[in-house]
Formats: structure tokens, C-alpha cells, sequence
């Protein structure tokens, strides 16, 4: 058995390192990637239905408020309903789902001062998002900041804020917008009745002149018969059902049914398109991984390997010649098999067996024995190369010009001596193919 070369191991255990990482990579983050991409395109293409519909699970088609801010930036705002953790008293967590309205920011300027800020005393930190106004259930009003701003070892952050924070702050180094989102755990916990104004706040986290009054636009999850949304009535018993069965500790299964049911027969708002974003993913990541071996495979034939590819190209596209050539074999780098046939045209009513014999360049000695019941033409497998010093035994015949080299090599190679009765001398010719 043939071993492999040093460098044959080397290049191929680095590639299969490699390639291993890159599967792991592509089946692991492969989705993330693509739904990050067609977030940043339609971030960049203005749609901003379009980048809801990845964030969140339902979400109604028609803008809530869908325009420019003072700066030139674009917002739109959308009734959702999307996803928040909570923790029970014994540290569980459940991933529940819930009524809310998300933000979309596109294109913002510099108006809005998002750069890091660095106070009086040589503090540095960066604060800068969206502050809401609102009006609680008493009446009287408060604010929230829904902060985005965020830098490495920012001192105003605790760790499990600074984790929720860079999430959103990397959204828009990734995808190109920012978001916001005010759900109904949110209002509970503020005692929050209704929304009625947006400001972005700046880095040093004091309010900026980029502002919206929201007191026409009914933020409010109260439910009050009156000023309710279609959207709003027609999730809310959804998402109680769903929920308690999530506090039941159900399965996928039992969830994802409910889900289906639900928007099968009693919904008519739009929902979440990932789905259909990733559904060719798996695909694309085994063709990608299937091209990495193929070019893999291409450079390693070619640099560690035996030429094989480059052979095979040869044989099909390389010139035919009847002439040998003497460092032919050479040029190839590498030995592969030929099917070599070697016949001979004989007289009339001749039928003894002709043996004809040529020595390879390892002194190997290859035999066709030529038979009339074959035909007088004898094929067999022999390696690429030059063979020498001919011996032909053909009893009463004579065969002249008889080669003394034959260059065997592409797909099949031929030879063809004529002979003729010891009166008459007749030349050979060489086929080849």
C-alpha cells in the first residue's frame, strides 16, 4: 500500500479541522446570519413592517404612527405581540408572550448625540435611547428610559442590565436600525395607563430635541372597550391561554399546536415570516460545505496530491499524437492505468499465435499473445509510461519498422503491426487515442 506524504497529512488534517468549524459555524449560527441579513435589508430598503415581522410573533399590518422625527430620522410603531422572560419565586424562568408596541428607528442623524459621554469627574459611560412619558392609573406622571446606549465596563450598568442593553445596542451595528418595545409587564410594573410622549434621550442621558407626542395615538393596555384595537382584542385571548399553559409546564408540542390552531381559525392579522426566511438554510449550509471539500480537494490534488484531476482533464481534452514523446510520462507527476490494445493485420490463412513483448522503465516485461481466435488483438491494463526493447515472435511473418518506443498514455492507447509473409515487408502503425 502506497503511503501518504507528510505533507499530504498536514494539508488534509488542517482541512478537516477546518471544515468541521466551518459545519459547526454554518449549522449552529446559519439562520441567526441569514435573519440578520434580511433584517439589515429591509432595514436599509425602509420597510419596517418587514424587520417587525422578524422580531416579533404577531404584529398588525398598519402603522400606529409611521413618519419622520424633527431630525430627519424615520420611526414606526406597531401593536405586537412579542416574547419576555419572567422568574418565579424559585428562580424558573418561563419565556412568556404579551401585548406591546415596537419601535422601529431607521436612518438616525446626529442630532441625536449617541456618542459616549464622559462626565465631570472622568466617568465615562454612554446612556443614550428612548424615554417614555406616561400617565399612570392614578393619574399623576412618571418616566421610563428604555435605554440602547452601551460600551464595554459601563459603570451606570448592573450585569443583568448590561446583558439586555448590548443586545439592543448590537441590533443596530448589525442590522443597521434601532428598536424599543413597551409591553404589558412593562406597564404593569410602572402602573403605567397610557403613553403620551417619546423622546430620545442622548449619550450623557438628558433629553434631546427629537421628541413625539403620542397623547392621539391611544398607547394604552387597559382594554377599555372604547379604545381598544381590533388587533388587541382579537390576541388577548390567545396569549392568556397560551400562557397559563406555560406556567403548566407544557410541552413544544402542545404550544406550537395552539399556535397553529390560533392563527388557523381565528386570526387575521400578520404574524412572523422567519419561518419562511430560514426554511432553505439547512440547504444552503450543505452545498456551502460540499463546495468546501470540492475546492479543498481541487487544491490539495494539486499541490500534495497525485494530479488525479489534472490527469482526468488531460485525458479528456489533451492533443493526440502518433508520435512518442520522451518526457511525456514525466510531465504527468503520477502513474495511472491504460487500457492499451495491440492487434496485427496478418496474411490470408494464417493462424498461428503472434506474442509481441515490450520491457517497462522498471525492467517489468508486458506479454500480448496475439490469437486468431481473438482476432489477432489483445487489450490489456498497463501503467502510464515508456516501454523499450520490443520483442516480436510471429513464425513465417516478418513485421519491419517495428517501434522501439511505446509512450503509453491518455485514455486508451493503440498499436497495430501489419506483417506480411518473410517476402514482403510492411511498416507498422501506431494508433492512438
Amino acid at each position: 500500500m502506497k503511503k501518504f506524504s507528510f505533507l499530504s497529512v498536514i494539508y488534509y488534517g488542517f482541512a478537516v479541522i477546518i471544515g468541521l468549524a466551518l459545519a459547526f459555524y454554518f449549522f449552529a449560527y446559519g439562520s441567526q446570519m441569514k435573519v440578520a441579513d434580511t433584517m439589515k435589508a429591509r432595514a436599509e430598503a425602509g420597510d419596517t413592517l418587514g424587520v417587525t415581522r422578524l422580531i416579533t410573533g404577531f404584529q398588525n399590518d398598519d402603522a400606529i404612527y409611521d413618519s419622520e422625527l424633527s431630525d430627519g430620522s424615520h420611526l414606526a410603531i406597531y401593536e405586537v405581540v412579542t416574547t419576555y422572560t419572567t422568574e418565579n419565586n424559585d428562580g424558573n424562568k418561563k419565556v412568556l408572550i404579551e401585548q406591546g408596541y415596537m419601535g422601529i428607528l431607521l436612518n438616525p442623524t446626529d442630532e441625536w448625540n449617541r456618542k459616549d459621554y464622559t462626565n465631570a469627574d472622568g466617568l465615562k459611560f454612554n446612556k443614550f435611547g428612548v424615554s417614555f412619558d406616561y400617565i399612570k392609573n392614578d393619574g399623576t406622571t412618571d418616566s421610563y428610559l428604555y435605554r440602547i446606549g452601551y460600551m464595554e465596563n459601563d459603570p451606570t450598568l448592573d450585569e443583568s442590565e448590561a446583558t439586555i442593553v448590548q443586545n439592543r445596542f448590537y441590533s443596530y451595528q448589525t442590522c443597521g436600525f434601532y428598536y424599543f418595545q413597551f409591553g404589558k409587564h412593562s406597564f404593569e410594573a410602572l402602573n403605567a395607563k397610557t403613553l403620551n410622549k417619546l423622546t430620545l434621550t442622548n449619550s450623557n442621558g438628558e433629553a434631546s430635541s427629537i421628541s413625539l407626542d403620542l397623547s392621539n395615538l391611544n398607547l394604552s393596555l387597559n382594554y377599555d372597550e372604547a379604545t381598544t384595537s381590533k388587533f388587541m382584542k382579537e390576541t388577548s385571548p390567545f396569549i392568556n391561554t397560551y400562557n397559563e399553559k406555560v406556567l403548566d409546564n407544557a410541552n413544544d408540542n402542545d404550544l406550537n399546536k395552539l399556535t397553529q390552531e390560533f392563527v388557523e381559525n381565528d386570526y387575521s392579522f400578520g404574524k412572523s415570516d422567519s419561518a419562511d426566511v430560514t426554511k432553505n438554510v439547512t440547504l444552503f449550509n450543505v452545498l456551502k460545505i460540499l463546495g468546501y471539500a470540492a475546492i479543498i480537494l481541487i487544491i490539495g490534488d494539486t499541490l500534495v496530491g497525485k494530479h488525479l484531476i489534472i490527469i482526468f482533464f488531460m485525458r479528456l481534452f489533451g492533443k493526440k499524437s502518433n508520435a512518442p514523446r520522451a518526457n511525456e510520462a514525466s510531465e504527468y507527476m503520477t502513474d495511472y492505468e491504460v487500457n492499451t490494445t495491440i492487434s496485427a493485420s496478418v496474411p490470408a490463412n494464417y493462424s498461428k499465435t503472434i506474442t509481441i513483448k515490450y520491457i517497462s522503465e522498471t525492467n517489468d516485461e508486458i506479454v500480448f499473445d496475439l490469437k486468431k481466435s481473438e482476432g489477432y488483438s489483445k487489450t490489456l491494463r498497463i501503467h502510464n509510461g515508456q516501454y523499450s526493447h520490443p520483442e516480436i515472435i510471429a513464425e513465417g511473418l516478418t513485421c519491419a519498422d517495428i517501434p522501439s518506443l511505446l509512450n503509453v498514455r491518455g485514455l486508451t492507447y493503440k498499436v497495430k503491426f501489419e506483417f506480411a509473409a518473410k517476402d514482403t515487408a510492411i511498416d507498422a502503425e501506431i494508433v492512438e487515442k
